[in-house]
């Protein structure tokens, strides 16, 4: 009795053991780089405990989790099993152990994984038969192409990240793996797209362009790229779907556009591998100066007007232009402009523009430079001169703009006297008979009045015309003297308006608009007319304070209230311009 009691328990223990059992699987081995590996956990009996998945933390990344219960009739007896699936992006190359896995008092074996790079995969899968090679085969991989191993600190150079896709990955842009001072990295647009027949499979090659500049000499590791994305697989929907073996594979959702219901995004990391180049340095024929490493380097030159015309004391604009291949618009130099004699000149605050054409970067430096000739005559306008390394000869070189030179004519602010006209007289007409006739009757009427008429009616017209005439000239000359008084008071409110919201355009308008009415008969076309007109010396500090603001790059010089309280000292001041002869002379002389 004892005895059957004892094997009674026996085999109860064995069905317990039995149905307890905790196994691992992995649905491909090796794997390679970049790509998931799925492992299943299935625990053939009920429980409400779950897996410990701590111990895979290590050397993989877990995208996702997934749990299933399926309940078997077999004989009449019935089984229950649970599943646990795992998706998983090994961390590291090589062979990688997956440690046993815990679920209460049960637990898996360790099992071995190998990680092989795609190129090794891709090996290992031709010496394999059709059903393995299609499991470890590589769906997916990535690879740097520098186009230059040896190139200067601060260079262009061209890098190319090739994607290589089986069929159906998705995705964003690559980026650094971190960030490294040792290296500028810019995008050189959108990526290409081709399909290429490699090793007897149709691979879709996605390139991505870069244009990479290393920032010290030496020995300097490559920044890395990393690609995340994704695939849809439909296989794995089995594991979230129970219902999908009794119906047949999408035999429901045939024609009903659902199956992507039960997609699963399948992660696809990809990392490039590490290199290392060498970086030369500055060589010493261009130490000490500016280093401009470039494939191409120009300077040009050109007026804001196509046919100018150069004026004393009038504001003309010259654009300069430094362009070139391969380098950043941070690494252009400055141009410095040489002082000219005669000539005053602001340049302005450089304008950098950068741009990606035919895989260069090309770098722009506009300068818009305001010149304001002080005389008449010829002005040579200097030339300018760049120094930059030529990357394709390996010499430094020289880009230069030659010396110009322009006729500046004489600045006209004298008094504007009427044109002298050189047409004769026109001919009186020849009269006709019926004037005749006409001018006889009227003398024949005037010879009917006596003489005492005519001479009274003439007295009195000649007396009635002095008398309108000093009337008018009286108040004709009152309010012309008013109407000049109120103009020039409205105008010098306009200065002072437009110098105390620093409105700076508007203000030279305005001044220009006051000395023309303050000066007349002179003519006043700029500022330089303007300070050669009032002769006041701190007026003419502030005037060109304010060119200095109007044209130069920096602003911090002016001062409107410095120039309001000049303004009003030369207001008061009598004209210092050139005097003008008047049209008739004095009549009276003491």
């Amino acid at each position: 009795m004892i005895k059957k009691i004892i094997f009674a328990f026996v085999c109860l223990f064995s069905i317990e053991a039995a149905a307890a059992e905790f196994t691992a699987r992995l649905n491909r081995n090796p794997v390679p780089q970049g790509e998931t590996v799925v492992l299943t956990l299935e625990y053939d009996d009920k429980t409400s405990e779950t897996p410990d998945l701590n111990v895979l933390e290590k050397d993989f990344d877990i995208f996702s989790v997934s749990n299933s219960f399926r309940s078997n009739f077999v004989n009449g007896q019935m089984s229950n099993s649970l599943q646990w699936t795992l998706v998983l992006m090994p961390k590291s190359n090589g062979k990688i152990i997956i440690p046993s896995v815990s679920l209460g008092a049960s637990a898996t074996k360790p099992l071995e994984l190998e990680v092989v790079p795609a190129d090794m995969a891709e090996k290992a899968a031709s010496r394999q038969s059709a059903p393995a090679a299609e499991v470890s085969r590589p769906k997916y991989g990535i690879k740097g192409v520098l186009e230059n191993y040896s190139p200067y600190v601060q260079q262009q150079v061209n890098y190319q990240l090739k994607i290589y896709d089986s069929g159906g990955l998705q995705g964003k842009e690559p980026y650094l793996l971190a960030d490294d001072n040792d290296w500028i990295v810019k995008s050189l647009g959108q990526p290409q797209v081709e399909t290429k027949n490699i090793d007897g499979r149709n691979l879709r090659e996605i390139t991505f362009n870069y244009a990479l500049f290393p920032q010290k000499s030496g020995k300097l590791k490559l920044p890395r790229f990393k690609f995340e994305g994704f695939y849809l697989s439909k296989s794995s929907r089995r594991a979230v779907d129970p219902f999908a073996d009794m119906f047949g594979q999408d035999l429901m959702l045939t024609g009903f556009g659902l199956s992507d219901m039960f997609a699963v995004r399948n992660p696809v990391v990809l990392i490039t591998d590490e290199a290392e180049i060498e970086v030369l340095p500055i060589p010493e024929q261009s130490r000490g100066k500016w280093w401009l490493p470039a494939e191409q380097a120009s300077l040009l030159a050109s007026f804001e007007d196509k046919n100018p015309r150069f004026k004393a004391g009038e504001a003309f604009t010259r654009t300069i232009f430094l362009k070139a291949v391969g380098v950043l618009d941070k690494q252009l130099p400055e141009i410095n402009f040489p002082q000219i004699p005669g000539m005053k000149q602001y340049p302005e605050k450089p304008q950098l523009q950068t741009r990606s054409e035919n895989g260069k970067i090309i770098s722009v430096s506009k300068i818009n430079n305001v010149y304001i000739p002080s005389r008449a005559g010829k002005i040579t306008l200097p030339g300018l001169a760049v120094e930059w390394f030529n990357v394709n000869t390996g010499k430094a070189e020289q880009v230069t703009l030659p010396p110009q030179t322009i006729t500046v004519e004489e600045s006209s602010f004298a008094e504007e006297t009427p044109p002298v006209s050189n047409e004769e007289p026109a001919p009186r007409e020849s009269l006709t008979t019926g004037d005749l006739a006409e001018n006889t009757a009227l003398r024949e009427n005037i010879s009917a009045w006596t003489t005492a008429e005519i001479s009274l009616a003439l007295a009195g017209a000649f007396l009635l015309g002095i008398i309108l005439s000093r009337l008018l000239f009286r108040l004709s000359g009152k309010n012309n003297k008013d109407s000049a008084k109120r103009s020039r008071s409205s105008l010098a409110g306009d200065v002072l308006k437009a110098a105390k919201n620093n409105d700076l355009k508007e203000l030279k308008n305005a001044l220009l608009l006051w000395a023309a009415q303050a000066f007349a008969p002179a003519k006043v076309t700029n500022l330089q007319d303007v300070i050669s007109l009032t002769g006041n010396q701190n007026f003419a500090r502030e005037i060109e304070k304010l060119n200095t603001a109007l044209y130069g790059a920096k602003k911090e010089n002016w001062d409107s209230s410095e120039f309001m309280q000049a303004f009003r000292q030369a207001e008061k001041t009598p004209a210092k311009g050139k005097k003008t002869s008047a049209i008739l002379p004095d009549l009276y002389e003491d």
